[in-house]
């Protein structure tokens, strides 16, 4: 998303905030992510940024009722909205608290199936995306999917990684 908005806004500067330290959000519990998310508001705020864009979905849903000075955009609304144009027929794996806040539910309505995927972060993580026992909770998520869905959102940002695992697993391109 930041390598889009530099092409796209090459005047432009930006601030770019990894939380690392905080990671995963996707098995926080909306408290501490708004504790997370406020203060890393305050920050933008003080460096009088024109707007923040949240590429996380975990942090777009759990920030829908914050207050922030200058406007925000999340990755929810436009990645629906997208997939929409694909199909009617979609699934979005994203972590336990995405899901379960229903943020996608807003702009998919009855198009969507939730698959509750904290453990791929994890897996991202630590860097075990080959081991056996890692492709075993991968396909032990997916595999009631196959053939239920005609598009997937991959609605973490970590989950880019397993772009190839979920595609052998539901058998879509």
């Amino acid at each position: 998303i930041l390598e889009t908005l530099v092409k796209d806004f090459p005047n432009e500067n930006f601030i770019y905030v990894g939380d690392n330290l905080n990671v995963p959000y996707g098995i926080k519990t909306k408290e501490q992510l708004e504790e997370i998310i406020s203060k890393i508001f305050r920050y933008f705020e003080k460096e009088e940024v024109k707007a923040i864009v949240i590429a996380c979905n975990t942090a777009s849903v759990a920030s829908m009722e914050l207050d922030c000075k200058v406007p925000v955009f999340r990755i929810i609304e436009p990645t629906a909205k997208n997939a929409l144009k694909v199909s009617n027929n979609i699934g979005v794996l994203a972590t336990n608290f995405t899901i379960e806040s229903k943020g996608y539910d807003l702009f998919l309505n009855d198009n969507m199936k939730g698959i509750k995927a904290s453990p791929f972060v994890t897996i991202v993580e630590s860097d075990s995306i080959k081991e056996e026992q890692s492709q075993k909770v991968i396909y032990d998520i997916l595999s009631p999917f196959k053939g239920k869905i005609d598009s997937i959102i991959l609605g973490c940002t970590h989950f880019s990684v397993l772009e190839e695992d979920v595609k052998n697993v539901l058998g879509q391109d």
